[in-house]
């Protein structure tokens, strides 16, 4: 099985699924989670040694929502191989492609959760398809995380880790702290461009 060359948005790709090729013929495989595997080392984008990296996509991200004459922007491929997990066939372990795919998760967990108190919002529920195998750790704060409204009036990650439910466990894990990072630079960038 093989994929197309054919482009797909973060919320296609966790709703509607992926084009791949099968026996020579083009059909739709649904996804139920995007799974990060073990095999993977820790989300960096958000590390402190990564600003540069972080300002740079994150400017690139926001160019092109902000720009009506922006049409989109490339993110690349991304590689991994559908898995079965627990009798679920359509488990798509991302093996290349973490780092852009993290960042686009904790991007529409953003907007979400500024959008929350509108009356006509819906959470976007295809959020929870995103997880990490990584650490234990990791997958509890995401699960965590998507059920959890912040406040929008201080920066993400002093909300999150006043949140009842974060425990002290998760200050060690680096992908967490990675997440909160750019959580906060995303943040940031959104108050700059309001």
């Amino acid at each position: 099985m093989s994929t197309t060359n054919k482009l797909h948005t973060f919320s296609e790709i966790l709703t509607d699924g992926i084009l791949v090729e099968e026996n020579e013929v083009q059909v739709r495989k649904t996804i139920s989670h995007v799974l990060i595997p073990m095999i993977q080392r820790p989300y960096a984008q958000g590390r402190k040694s990564q600003e540069g990296v972080r300002k740079k996509f994150l400017n690139d991200i926001f160019t092109v929502l902000c720009d009506k004459e922006a049409r989109h922007l490339e993110l690349n491929f991304l590689y991994g191989t559908f898995v079965t997990l627990d009798g679920d066939k359509n488990v798509f372990e991302l093996l290349d492609g973490q780092q852009r795919m993290t960042t686009l998760f904790l991007l529409h967990w953003y907007f979400a959760n500024q959008y929350r108190n509108d009356e006509n919002f819906i959470f976007p529920v295809y959020l929870g398809k995103f997880d990490y195998q990584t650490r234990t750790t990791s997958s509890d704060f995401l699960s965590k995380l998507i059920h959890t409204e912040v406040r929008t009036d201080i920066s993400p990650s002093k909300a999150i880790r006043e949140a009842a439910w974060y425990s002290k466990s998760f200050d060690k894990d680096t992908t967490i702290d990675s997440m909160l990072r750019m959580l906060d630079s995303i943040h940031a960038v959104y108050r700059d461009v309001l």
